[in-house]
């Protein structure tokens, strides 16, 4: 994935639901710092950042990649 709003758009369309969206990217937030539901410019591009999303969703179940 190329960006962050990129890894969020794609995780909610595999959640399927705002809440189970929610609870999700709760938790992305408590392990990364990074909001997947409102990404600030100056992370949206980081690539250390897309990787550490990335591997804190594949630790918790949601493999986008």
């Amino acid at each position: 994935m190329e960006n962050l709003r990129a890894v969020g758009e794609a995780l909610r369309r595999k959640v399927g639901t705002d809440v189970a969206f929610k609870l999700v990217r709760t938790r992305v937030f408590l392990r990364t710092g990074v909001d997947l539901g409102e990404v600030r410019k100056e992370q949206d591009s980081d690539p250390a950042l897309v990787a550490k999303v990335l591997t804190a969703l594949r630790d918790c179940g949601h493999r986008l990649d």
